[in-house]
């Protein structure tokens, strides 16, 4: 394993659900209708911004929506690319 060098965080705009579980603060305030927002930037441009030489290594990025973060269309195109980055990816 790779010593990972930074913890990154992000958010993106999704804040859709298409699950009902009890126990999620969307369910309680039934916000099922939210959207899937679109991102600031290209796909291209936050890959080589996240690149493991722009950020000194390997890196934990973790990828989570106001929502369920997996309908958004672009979720998985991401992941992908910060795999191929060499990154260490959590949803």
């Amino acid at each position: 394993m790779d010593k990972i060098k930074r913890l990154i965080n992000f958010i993106l705009p999704v804040t859709a659900c298409n699950f009902k579980c009890h126990y999620c603060y969307i369910g309680q305030e039934n916000r099922f209708e939210g959207e899937l927002g679109r991102l600031e930037y290209s796909i291209d441009h936050i890959a080589k911004a996240l690149s493991a030489e722009r950020l000194g290594g390997t890196c934990h990025i973790n990828m989570c929506g106001l929502g369920e973060t997996l309908l958004a269309p672009y979720a998985l195109e991401l992941t992908e690319r910060m795999l191929r980055n060499g990154h260490y990816v959590s949803i």
